[in-house]
């Protein structure tokens, strides 16, 4: 719409309508968009709540992101520590020498894709923990948390 000319005309259209965009994602470009036109993000009320919710979206959609806002709100949740992937390994040994087992997790992922649950027999004799490359070869940056089950 930029690139074509066309904000001030659909500024001129949606405004005449009371329009609201309904993006298909909520997503940083759809509230930009919105802002330029003079739009709200339906439904919420204002552009500025749906950037609200695109940013505490985007901090919950992360383990490192709900981890730290957990722990601002005083939830309790399972000890575990957050790492950046070279260091998972020796992270789960640290942990591993306190619990039986851990859940190595990548930071970003759903259904369990890349998951690994390790035990201190998988580790053993210099024996190497095998991670899911998340997000494709070049993901070296993403982060990886262990988690503790219950039982030590």
């Amino acid at each position: 719409m930029r690139e074509a000319g066309l904000v001030e005309h659909i500024r001129v259209l949606a405004g005449d309508r009371g329009a609201a965009l309904l993006p298909t994602a909520l997503d940083a470009s759809a509230i930009a968009f919105a802002r330029d036109v003079g739009l709200a993000v339906h439904p919420y009320p204002t552009v500025e709540a749906a950037e609200a919710a695109l940013k505490m979206t985007m901090l919950l959609n992360t383990k490192t992101g709900f981890r730290e806002t957990a722990d601002q709100l005083g939830m309790r949740l399972p000890a575990g520590r957050v790492c950046p992937r070279p260091e998972t390994e020796g992270v789960a040994r640290e942990l591993l020498r306190e619990y039986e087992r851990v859940v190595v997790k990548p930071d970003r992922s759903a259904g369990g894709h890349g998951m690994r649950f390790v035990s201190r027999d998988d580790l053993r004799g210099g024996a190497v923990l095998p991670l899911d490359t998340v997000g494709g070869p070049q993901a070296c940056g993403w982060w990886r948390s262990a988690w503790t089950w219950p039982n030590r």
